[in-house]
């Protein structure tokens, strides 16, 4: 196994799905014969966990920080494949979050996703120095991507490199958006995804699982696999709908 790639999904603000994003990106890895492990870092929320619905670890992320056990006996398989390091739901148990270093065992994983907490400061701050590499999400619209302009500034000081960007919750229906081409534009970064408004994202949150194990033949599951190949670096060939192989009735 090669050398273990740690990106943090980031965002300048919350509300634009990043931990979603996080996912469904993993899941879209393991078709690519690739496993990603989620890091949950965000401590307020505990996002990740609570949306593949895995709660009550007797391990934690503050565990492996606080020099109590391994990196790998904080690992957790969700029944989509996807692995997951959680956090704990009590914050002042986490110490500073300083992750390089644990996360860097290539028998951990391909690539390691941190799902951060939003903004620029506090904890979020301390996500950025753990990165190799980290990927923006942001939403078509100005606050989002003012707040990203913050972020990507505060992760160039700390010499983390951008890959790109991926723009979440896109639809051509709505108007006076800002576009995909002045978001590139802006950024003087590669869209390296963009992911479409999509019902089938709520019903997999409820579902608790991601919306590429639940329907991978779907508009929103296509665009993750593209995304996926994109930060992989390998071409990407859209999968074709097997008959009769609609999950859920979902087109």
């Amino acid at each position: 196994m090669g050398e273990t790639r740690i990106i943090g999904i980031v965002s300048g603000k919350g509300g634009v799905g990043k931990t979603t994003v996080a996912i469904n990106l993993a899941s879209a890895f393991l078709e690519f014969k690739k496993q990603a492990v989620i890091v949950d870092a965000d401590v307020e929320m505990c996002g990740a966990s609570l949306q593949l619905g895995m709660y009550n670890f007797p391990i934690t992320l503050a565990d492996v920080l606080n020099n109590k056990m391994s990196i790998f006996e904080a690992v957790y398989t969700h029944r989509s494949g996807i692995k997951l390091i959680p956090t704990s739901f009590f914050s002042e148990q986490i110490p500073q979050l300083s992750l390089s270093d644990i996360l860097s065992n290539p028998n951990l994983g391909d690539i390691i996703l941190i799902d951060s907490p939003p903004g620029i400061s506090g904890r979020a701050s301390e996500i950025l120095t753990s990165c190799k590499e980290i990927i923006p999400v942001v939403t078509p619209d100005i606050v989002s991507i003012t707040d990203t302009i913050k972020l990507i500034h505060l992760a160039k000081n700390f010499n983390v490199k951008p890959l790109g960007i991926i723009v979440n919750r896109y639809s051509e229906k709505i108007k006076n958006q800002t576009s995909l081409e002045e978001i590139e534009k802006t950024f003087e970064l590669p869209l390296l995804g963009v992911i479409p408004e999509d019902e089938l994202i709520r019903i997999s949150v409820n579902e608790r699982v991601p919306a590429f194990y639940l329907n991978p033949n779907s508009k929103v599951s296509q665009a993750f696999r593209k995304t996926a190949a994109e930060i992989l670096g390998i071409p990407f060939e859209p999968k074709r709908p097997l008959l009769g192989k609609f999950f859920f009735g979902f087109k």
